[in-house]
């Protein structure tokens, strides 16, 4: 239903963008949005950076420029980037095994395993059974788990969506590597100094910053996730239960790096005006340009999805990059270039890059999206996204 209410918009916006701008003022004004921000780089320069709507469903609380939300699996991008910055580093070798930096790994025949493997999503660790039900804040626990959990078929036979293993995965790399939480080392060295207002983990004293985000009933993925039932709810088993999780202290505070990322579309587009200028934005260096290139190579596809008989993980055919969906059009709302990739996350939040356009996209969301996949609205911005390019001078 359509509300009366013109709800403002704020922020800035280039002539070429302003359709993008209209498109988010539109579902606000019809009430198809709650509230959220969008983002837009051009080349390396702020083409638009909007915002507007409400943080919660009575609409009491205004979004404004500095709210962060939960953007969910959006913070599985961070990890890792954050992970890749260890490979930049010499580190970390991406042919090495994952036991090399964490021998307990090891166990259930996953010694042969490989960084690569892990960021191109082909592990198969794809759950933690013995974690049991709401420890999800206990990392020894849970990583424990997947230390015991043999992979899904022997080793980098398929690829499949690590829905909520790939952030325990990474982090515990991180951490044996620096001696610091994934949290911690993302913060350092690449939050502060590229100036993103993106944490995993939400520091106690940005908590009133957080806005909620919203479960819409009509979102199938969310629905699975806390089904135990499915394949979904088997690997999200150590969510804590309860509609209202999401929007506790405890998981905003959590350092959960497979979706308990917190931010707004502002601080995902610079990350990933990064990546679009090889590495570097404002003269900070986050990433190497060799290191930017193995992350827009193709590991695997799904043109039909072998996880749908199995393992229907993600809801969609996919294909994946190195820590990164790549683009699919019809599918994941990343546009008609295929070389361009980022991350959604449940509900709607997205992040990407298109390398050759040089452009960078964000959306974060207070409410989630209908369906199974990154929704209406995303794809609408997106859709105005590229016509602005195409018809813009």
């Amino acid at each position: 239903m359509a509300h009366e209410q013109i709800v403002a918009v704020d922020g800035v916006v280039t002539p070429q963008f302003q359709k993008v701008r209209d498109v988010f003022a539109t579902s606000l004004d019809r009430g198809d949005e709650l509230g959220g921000s969008v983002c837009v780089y051009d080349r390396g320069q702020i083409a638009l950076d909007i915002w507007g709507g409400f943080r919660n469903l009575h609409r009491s609380r205004p979004w404004q420029r500095d709210t962060i939300v939960c953007m969910m699996s959006v913070a599985k991008a961070m990890a890792s980037l954050t992970l890749l910055v260890l490979v930049d580093q010499g580190a970390v070798n991406l042919d090495a095994p994952i036991a090399r930096y964490w021998p307990g790994f090891a166990q259930q025949g996953k010694d042969n395993l490989t960084i690569r493997q892990l960021l191109g999503h082909r592990t198969g660790v794809l759950f933690a059974d013995a974690a049991p039900v709401g420890s999800l804040y206990d990392w020894d626990v849970v990583v424990e788990a997947i230390e015991r959990q043999p992979p899904e078929w022997p080793a980098a036979r398929h690829g499949v969506y690590q829905s909520f293993t790939h952030g325990f995965l990474v982090g515990e790399i991180v951490r044996r590597v620096t001696g610091l939480t994934l949290g911690d080392y993302f913060r350092q060295r690449i939050a502060i100094p590229l100036g993103v207002d993106f944490h995993i983990g939400v520091p106690e004293a940005d908590l009133k910053r957080v806005s909620d985000l919203n479960v819409n009933p009509e979102n199938i993925t969310w629905g699975r996730v806390r089904d135990l039932s499915t394949v979904p709810g088997r690997a999200w088993r150590p969510l804590p239960r309860g509609l209202n999780s999401l929007n506790t202290d405890a998981f905003r505070l959590a350092q959960f790096p497979s979706a308990s990322g917190h931010g707004n579309a502002a601080s995902v587009a610079r990350v990933f005006a990064a990546l679009g200028n090889d590495g570097i934005l404002d003269g900070v260096r986050i990433l190497s340009s060799d290191t930017v290139s193995e992350i827009g190579k193709n590991q695997w596809e799904n043109p039909l999805p072998w996880d749908s008989r199995d393992f229907p993980m993600s809801d969609q055919t996919c294909r994946m990059g190195l820590g990164m969906f790549m683009a699919q059009p019809g599918i994941l709302p990343m546009g008609p270039n295929l070389r361009s990739y980022g991350h959604p996350g449940i509900g709607g939040a997205l992040g990407f890059v298109d390398p050759d356009r040089k452009i960078t996209f964000s959306y974060a969301t207070s409410i989630m999206c209908e369906g199974a996949g990154s929704g209406r609205r995303c794809q609408a911005l997106v859709d105005a996204l590229y016509e602005s390019l195409q018809y813009g001078s």
